[in-house]
């Protein structure tokens, strides 16, 4: 099938479609202040159904990708968590920096004929993750 209804969604958003991966830069700003964050979103890897794998797999594309936060889909778990890690700042000192991972979560509901139905994989909580970017200084947290 050559359909993505999220292509097309991006398209009728005005948005541009990033496939499988992508990097994200959000400008947030009320007219006189302004915040920049990088991001990185997956659609998500890996097939374990227990929360263990599910974390190891976004603990490795945040170790793979040097960003202000990290956001997979795929695996319909709703998450937020923050690990921290140490750069070396623009003025060359270190610095510990909390970078939040997160599920986006799922909005397909556990029912008879359905996949997750089907295939016996848990009920989902719906819904999604938040993430809330700050104006006032440089940092980005998730909320489940």
């Amino acid at each position: 099938i050559a359909f993505d209804p999220v292509e097309e969604l991006a398209e009728d958003l005005g948005i541009p479609h990033l496939g499988y991966e992508g990097f994200v830069r959000y400008r947030v700003s009320d007219g006189k202040r302004e915040q920049n964050y990088t991001g990185y979103h997956h659609h998500g890897v890996g097939s374990g159904q227990a929360w263990g794998s599910f974390f190891n797999s976004l603990q490795r594309l945040a170790d793979r990708n040097s960003t202000d936060c990290v956001v997979m889909g795929h695996r319909h778990q709703r998450a937020a968590l923050t690990i921290t890690k140490r750069q070396i700042a623009v003025d060359n000192r270190i610095e510990v920096v909390d970078v939040p991972l997160v599920g986006a979560g799922s909005f397909l509901k556990h029912e008879g004929g359905t996949y997750a139905a089907d295939k016996g994989l848990a009920p989902s909580v719906l819904g999604s993750a938040t993430l809330h970017m700050y104006l006032d200084r440089h940092s980005i947290h998730a909320r489940a």
